[in-house]
């Protein structure tokens, strides 16, 4: 991999628009992406605008629901917004050296795919791939022998991304993809194909998938998805889920040699750094506001918030309509809703 320190390359993450909002496992990818090789490369993200119309079978264990083209661009027009939202703010807030961050190209794959025929670019592409190889992927094998089974559309899709792969090296010479460890599989489709086509070596990084504290995957097919869209997850719920990503060793060892378990010093800062990232330094003042009006004990907290906000603080909440009346007690107000059994 010398070659990939001795000059400029270009690195690629790719998301397909499946929702109109990234999340937090996504964060993890684009963290790694945009911080860990800013010094050595040039960066590239690929919104699949063709690739989610066939379904990632990737963790699934049935067929995704099709999907409008409709649908699929509002949600290239959200998730780009959100994406030049973050870089933004690890320019403004995160990125600390002088020089300015690479140039991040978002590219939308169904630019390359659009004027493809059908029978040119399986005969083309298609007579690369090896059935063996194929049918050992672990999205394949676990998908072909379950009750569901599983459509060739999606059988397709590791073609798809090992192009993506050789198309973004022939233009921008992307030497290395980023992704989940559940890409795996595609990453190798797409090394295969690019060693068989071409003479390069190119490199595929994973990185963890982000689980809840019962193990299991957080996202948009386990119905847990942490969001990135103020809309859809507020920076307030985004700061208190507290996930481990910016700090580099050295600030994790500062921060441990701090730790004391009652005040949570290390799950703090990492929460901050998290939610600057993602929502800027606005969204970090606000939910460290709802987080005091919430935990704090303090009244004076709560009665900063005004009645959006207090809204949208309690929205998860259990609610009770209640008729005023003249003289009720905060007793007959606590059992009128149910606070307590009888």
């Amino acid at each position: 991999m010398s070659h990939c320190l001795s000059a400029p390359i270009t690195v690629y993450c790719g998301f397909d628009p499946t929702a109109d909002s990234l999340h937090i496992g996504n964060l993890l990818a684009i963290i790694k992406f945009s911080a860990n090789v800013s010094d050595l490369s040039n960066t590239s993200e690929r919104i699949g605008g063709a690739t989610a119309l066939i379904g990632d079978p990737s963790g699934r264990t049935k067929d995704r629901s099709p999907m409008t083209a409709e649908e699929i661009e509002n949600n290239i027009i959200s998730i780009t917004e959100s994406l030049h939202r973050i870089f933004n703010n690890h320019q403004q807030y995160i990125w600390s050296k002088n020089k300015p961050l690479p140039e991040v190209k978002i590219l939308n794959n169904a630019s390359w795919y659009k004027d493809r025929n059908v029978i040119e670019f399986l005969s083309s592409v298609g007579r690369h791939f090896r059935m063996s190889k194929m049918l050992q992927k672990t999205s394949v094998d676990s998908r072909i022998n379950s009750p569901e089974g599983m459509n060739f559309t999606e059988f397709t899709y590791q073609i798809f991304q090992a192009y993506d792969w050789y198309y973004l090296l022939k233009k921008y010479n992307c030497l290395v993809q980023i992704g989940g460890h559940d890409q795996l599989g595609n990453m190798s489709s797409g090394n295969d194909f690019i060693s068989r086509v071409t003479s390069e070596d190119v490199f595929g990084l994973t990185v963890p998938l982000v689980k809840s504290s019962t193990g299991d995957k957080l996202g948009k097919t386990a119905g847990n998805a942490i969001w990135l869209n103020p809309n859809k997850t507020s920076p307030f719920e985004l700061y208190q889920s507290l996930v481990p990503t910016l700090m580099n060793d050295k600030e994790v060892k500062d921060a441990l040699t701090k730790q004391k378990i009652h005040v949570r010093h290390c799950q703090k800062k990492i929460a901050k750094s998290v939610t600057t990232l993602v929502h800027g330094e606005n969204g970090l003042e606000e939910a460290i506001k709802w987080t005091k009006a919430l935990y704090s004990g303090n009244i004076e907290d709560l009665a900063v918030l005004d009645k959006s906000q207090l809204k949208q603080l309690f929205k998860s909440a259990t609610t009770v309509q209640l008729i005023y009346e003249p003289g009720i007690s905060i007793y007959d107000v606590c059992m009128k809703a149910k606070c307590f059994a009888k």
